[in-house]
């Protein structure tokens, strides 16, 4: 059985979220624990992006609203948004055979 705690006890959560680029090529990645999913946020990953890459590359993200393709002027980035539904990119559908359908 349990019993109440002595000390005032707050239950709450906090949130961690993994912003992470790879290249399937030469398997190089960047990666940031940041505190938010914004656009504030996804620029500076971008910017970080930026200064560690030489000549041009393409990034594909989501559609989620914090991916504005504003973070990419100016840099050596091109963006391109994945459609609101992609089977053939999802990991789920390549493994019970639906991909592609």
């Amino acid at each position: 059985m349990g019993h109440r705690p002595y000390t005032p006890v707050q239950i709450g959560y906090e949130s961690l979220y993994l912003y992470l680029a790879l290249c399937p090529f030469t398997g190089q990645g960047y990666a940031a624990f940041l505190p938010k999913l914004t656009g504030e946020w996804f620029n500076w990953f971008v910017g970080q992006i930026d200064s560690e890459v030489s000549g041009r590359h393409l990034l594909v993200a989501d559609g989620s609203r914090a991916h504005g393709a504003e973070a990419f002027s100016g840099t050596k980035l091109t963006f391109s948004k994945l459609p609101p539904y992609c089977p053939e990119r999802s990991a789920a559908a390549a493994e019970s055979g639906r991909a592609g359908v």
